[in-house]
């Protein structure tokens, strides 16, 4: 029995459910004229977990995390470099210096700190907004 001889019911199950990436469930034809049928198949695959539409979103405190780790370790990781050879990033940190205010890029320690704060804050910021703004327009763009 292939797919074209099923009820029309029966395909559009089987593009239904290969659509939302699940496998359709069907007996298979008898392969050879010497085999007997023994009846129905008592393998049953279960239904895809999901009802409807599988909405992927992102984890708001998760990516605003990891913006702020993300970012702090870099401008830190900047300025130590920086400590330990003349000039390796002096322009990312003299353009962090012009935006966050408080921080010199002097090359001090109490003055990265400064910077690293003020990085966490900026990468909270933008990978939380990130999220949400990914979320927000996930949703609203589907057809139902």
């Amino acid at each position: 029995m292939m797919q074209k001889d099923l009820p029309q019911r029966c395909n559009t199950q089987l593009d239904t459910m290969s659509a939302l990436g699940q496998v359709a469930e069907r007996l298979n034809a008898l392969v050879s004229k010497t085999s007997i049928h023994f009846g129905v198949s008592r393998v049953r695959i279960p239904p895809c977990p999901f009802k409807g539409e599988l909405k992927m979103k992102f984890n708001i405190a998760a990516a605003a995390i990891a913006g702020g780790l993300g970012f702090a370790i870099a401008l830190g990781l900047a300025g130590v470099l920086n400590m330990l050879v003349e000039g390796y990033g002096s322009a990312f940190l003299d353009m962090m210096a012009s935006v966050y205010p408080g921080y010199k890029a002097s090359g001090t320690a109490g003055d990265l700190v400064i910077g690293c704060f003020y990085a966490a804050t900026d990468g909270i910021i933008a990978g939380g907004g990130f999220a949400l703004l990914y979320n927000l327009a996930s949703c609203c763009g589907k057809k139902k």
